[in-house]
């Protein structure tokens, strides 16, 4: 904003231009700084699971007033907040700081001793990290060390500093996932597989409602198969004490599982979980499907037609024949997707060996097949005997004509 004074002269020559020169300009970034407070997912509220990533009922909202609470707050009033507001802080996570969403490029600057090293910002005791002087523009935070108890957050978090927000302070607030644990397999009784979407209750001793954590699909390595697994934070329980979970929730096709399981938290001496996952089972859902045999002229029903169904998830096959109204009924088949196929039908119609999907997926499932008879081939019985008479005729005349002939030769 400085003004210059130039004076411009004319040297009465043919040049088109006129040059002159100032002192050197320089212009400063504006800067800005980026506080980074660092808080415990588990203090948000009643966390749900959802595959590995946490979420919290009422957290956006939450922190969305946290942010708007700090606004322009100083240190000492900022670390008084967050301490009447009971939120568990995070110290001792590691962040560094990068100039590119992909976090290839660090951003280095000099340390005390004057050499350039790469910038790391660590929280302190009340979960907080200042990094001062930032020109504006655009810095992405990756965090490379969790604490303790604490899962690695592979999250890239992007901050702007803008020329409107040189002399504010930028804050973030991020929220750590808990360490988690495999607690829970799901598995189809029917398939083996396992079961997607299945969420459990997990309460306290005293009956208060944790959590809520649902099944998601993980492949295990050691294995070489695919599990639904329901996970768990494990700094939401306490070494010794009793606990109880059961399924609230289940796709569709399958019964819910009500029983209710006990467990004791215990931890080894780094903090970590300790106990093997539990194995729960769920049932399918059973129908019953009824197949109705009908000549596809009349719609007279047909009986003696065997039927197989098959399972397409399974190597789970019944057949069944119908009886004198033309009707089959199976009973108890697992909810699922099927193929029918005919294997045997009276004489007098076509077999139809072409499987056909069928979907079961209610009480009763109902299915009507017609059958088509057989074209009559015409009555050739005469047609038939005039035939060989004609034939032993022809040859008779044949034996005559060359006897007559060999006598009248001899």
């Amino acid at each position: 904003d400085k003004t210059e004074e130039a004076v411009l002269s004319y040297d009465k020559s043919d040049n088109e231009y006129l040059t002159f020169t100032l002192a050197p300009y320089k212009n400063d970034y504006p800067k800005g700084t980026i506080t980074l407070i660092k808080l415990s997912s588990s203090t948000l509220g009643n966390v749900v699971l959802d595959g590995k990533d946490l979420t919290v009922e009422g957290q956006d909202e939450r922190l969305a007033q946290i942010l708007d609470d700090v606004k322009n707050m100083t240190d000492e009033e900022l670390r008084a907040y967050l301490a009447s507001q009971d939120l568990e802080s995070v110290a001792g996570a590691e962040y560094s700081v990068y100039l590119d969403e992909e976090c290839t490029k660090p951003l280095y600057k000099k340390n005390a001793e004057g050499t350039m090293e790469q910038t790391k910002l660590v929280t302190d005791s009340s979960g907080i990290v200042k990094l001062e002087n930032l020109p504006v523009g655009k810095y992405y935070l990756k965090e490379t060390y969790a604490p303790v108890k604490y899962q690695l957050s592979d999250k890239v978090v992007e901050i702007e500093l803008t020329r409107e927000q040189k002399d504010s302070t930028v804050y973030t607030a991020l929220t750590d996932n808990s360490t988690v644990t495999e607690f829970i397999s799901k598995t189809d009784i029917f398939t083996g597989e396992g079961i997607e979407g299945c969420v459990f209750e997990i309460e306290d001793e005293d009956g208060n409602v944790l959590l809520h954590s649902i099944t998601h699909l993980q492949y295990n390595e050691e294995t070489g198969k695919n599990e639904c697994l329901a996970n768990i934070p494990v700094d939401m329980f306490t070494e010794g004490k009793k606990y109880y979970f059961h399924e609230i929730e289940a796709p569709e096709i399958y019964e819910l599982n009500t029983d209710k399981h006990e467990f004791i938290a215990h931890f080894d001496e780094n903090g970590f979980w300790k106990g093997d996952k539990f194995v729960v089972e769920n049932v399918r859902k059973k129908s019953k499907v009824t197949f109705e045999k009908l000549d596809v002229a009349d719609s007279t029903r047909i009986p003696n037609c065997k039927f197989e169904l098959r399972s397409l998830e399974t190597d789970f096959v019944v057949e069944g024949v119908t009886d004198e109204n033309g009707i089959y009924v199976f009973e108890d088949i697992p909810y699922g997707k099927y193929t029918y196929t005919e294997l045997e039908a009276p004489e007098e119609y076509i077999l139809d060996t072409e499987p056909h999907e069928l979907v079961v997926d209610a009480e009763e499932v109902k299915v009507k097949i017609t059958n088509e008879k057989a074209p009559e081939l015409p009555d050739t019985s005469d047609i038939q005997v005039v035939a060989l008479v004609g034939v032993l005729t022809m040859s008779m005349i044949g034996i005559i004509y060359i006897l007559k002939k060999n006598t009248k030769l001899n």
